[in-house]
């Protein structure tokens, strides 16, 4: 692992060093693109009364990215794109994985193209929007990856029409996240298959939490969401719902609209499980429990202070079965001297209240203060 990590590090800093602009190769119909970025940041939390262990007041390095993108005419493309702070301690969170992209893509002259290898899974607009394009440190609990997969391996057909204002897709994936780079699927064999529709007026949706273009007129996007898996086993993680032994539909829709600097966004999710562990039926008379949860966030930007500020509340119900859901409160300031290229950005999250089912812990923390900065080569 030493020398693994050793040759990451040279790698990064290599490109770093050289890396003031995005690095561009030609070759024929073939052309190249190397990207990179880091991202730092400075963590304090309020502890709850009697908790000793404050180990998360430190300094954090949350990103050390290299994307490589290139194409081959105009039928084929493919992306890479690595962690390498994450790779180099072998982390494997969903919302900041090591490997984030390996795939290729071929599109067709007719507005249809076929995607293969392990990147997002096209569901939901708030995992769809990277995290450079965000005014806050982590996406909403209900999308954050603990409640369904963001990536995964698998094969995605999409279509587009009217000018990519409504857009389509439908994909099959092995339904086990991160977890299918380690090899092997779910003892049942089984696959996860997931349906995206979207739609968007006056002009295409693009992926970013901002109206960092002033738009003159309204911008309107909306779409809708469904997934079905079944699995054998379930993979515990925070919630124990991303991968969970049963079956498992989940379904949601989404909004967006901007306008003169201000957006506002949201969604909804809801999951109904049919649990093989009768344990997460807590006792009651019935085969099956749903769970589910929102948010909704509102950002303005100023072009003329290169600033911006953002609020979200969010909520998420693991289990209808059991009393309570959470609630959290982020607010997001930040300043962009060089467009989201750099990015100094200070959140706030409040827990407002906690839902612990059994054999869970409750957080240590109740306050979270959160200041970083973003730079990218590119």
């Amino acid at each position: 692992m030493s020398i693994f990590r050793n040759i990451c590090i040279c790698v990064f800093l290599v490109v770093c060093i050289q890396s003031q602009a995005q690095f561009s190769f030609t070759a024929g119909k073939h052309s190249l693109e190397i990207n990179g970025g880091v991202n730092a940041h400075f963590n304090y939390r309020l502890y709850k009364p009697g908790e000793t262990n404050k180990a998360n007041n430190m300094f954090a390095l949350r990103d050390a990215q290299i994307q490589l993108e290139g194409r081959w005419g105009n039928s084929f493309e493919y992306e890479l794109q690595a962690d390498f702070a994450d790779l180099i301690f072998s982390q494997n969170d969903p919302e900041n994985p090591g490997l984030m992209d390996a795939n290729i893509t071929y599109k067709s002259p007719w507005n249809l193209s076929l995607n293969a290898g392990f990147g997002k899974v096209r569901y939901s607009r708030s995992s769809l929007v990277p995290f450079i394009y965000s005014p806050f440190f982590n996406r909403a609990e209900i999308v954050r990856g603990n409640v369904f997969t963001r990536r995964d391996l698998g094969v995605c057909l999409s279509a587009s029409a009217w000018k990519q204002l409504l857009n389509f897709s439908f994909g099959v994936y092995n339904g086990m996240g991160e977890y299918s780079l380690k090899g092997k699927n779910d003892a049942g064999g089984s696959f996860e298959y997931v349906a995206r529709a979207e739609i968007s007026w006056p002009v295409r949706n693009r992926y970013i939490d901002f109206d960092q273009n002033n738009s003159p007129f309204p911008v309107f996007s909306a779409a809708v969401n469904g997934r079905y898996v079944q699995r054998e086993n379930t993979i515990y993680n925070e919630y124990a719902l991303t991968v969970i032994g049963g079956k498992k539909w989940t379904y949601g829709g989404e909004f967006s609209i901007k306008y003169h600097g201000a957006m506002l966004s949201g969604e909804l999710h809801q999951l109904r499980i049919t649990a093989k562990d009768a344990n997460r039926l807590e006792g009651k008379p019935t085969n099956y429990f749903r769970a589910g949860g929102y948010y909704i966030q509102a950002s303005y930007f100023s072009k003329p202070i290169k600033s911006f500020i953002a609020l979200r509340y969010d909520e998420l119900n693991q289990s209808d079965l059991f009393a309570g859901y959470s609630r959290r409160f982020t607010l997001g300031v930040g300043y962009c001297p060089r467009g989201f290229n750099t990015m100094i950005r200070f959140n706030y999250t409040k827990i407002l209240s906690e839902e612990v089912l059994s054999g869970q812990e409750a957080s240590k923390w109740t306050d979270q203060f959160r200041l970083g900065i973003q730079y990218l080569f590119r």
